[in-house]
């Protein structure tokens, strides 16, 4: 009886598996380019990788939600960018310093202020980065010319308030990447 039951189970699975149809019904394309040595990165003057400091700022002037202040400009400056690239901008990635539904950088520092988190902006309109957002690729905003080998990509960050802020330590951290074009 349990060899009559296997039978019938496969026999079963073979007419499921037979009953499906498969048609082609697209091609997709993958294109894409590799560069040799794209840009140098300086961080306002500190190289690849740097710390920017931010202005002490009262608690009271984050006494709300969405409030800001000590608002501060950093900047990549690119050189020697390979040749043949035409325009660049930095992509800000997403992490587990990131708060995924904002896109600001959560306060890490464990004995820091409460309800404070940072927020980016880009140097050229003042407008808000979501880090770790896809937009940042498909925005064609941001981008500088990079064709003469050298150019400063500019931004800002400062204290947000998600809450009525308390006093503290604040710090984070982001990673970024370059996009060419």
């Amino acid at each position: 009886m349990k060899v009559n039951r296997h039978l019938l189970a496969t026999a079963m699975a073979f007419t499921l598996v037979s009953g499906s149809a498969v048609a082609d019904t697209g091609t997709i394309n993958f294109s894409g380019l590799i560069t040799g040595t794209t840009c140098n990165v300086d961080i306002s003057g500190s190289g690849a990788n740097a710390t920017v400091t931010l202005p002490t700022v009262s608690a009271d002037s984050l006494n709300g939600a969405t409030k800001t202040n000590g608002k501060t400009r950093f900047t990549l400056g690119l050189s020697g960018c390979t040749t043949g690239l035409t325009s660049a901008k930095a992509y800000f990635s997403g992490g587990n310093t990131v708060d995924n539904a904002t896109g600001r950088l959560k306060n890490t520092d464990n004995t820091g202020a409460d309800f404070v988190s940072l927020q980016l902006r880009d140097g050229s309109n003042d407008s808000v980065i979501v880090v770790g957002d896809a937009s940042q690729h498909t925005t064609t905003t941001g981008y500088v010319d990079i064709s003469s080998g050298n150019a400063t990509l500019p931004y800002f960050v400062e204290y947000y308030a998600e809450g009525v802020a308390t006093a503290g330590l604040v710090a984070s951290q982001v990673t970024y990447n370059l996009i060419y074009k």
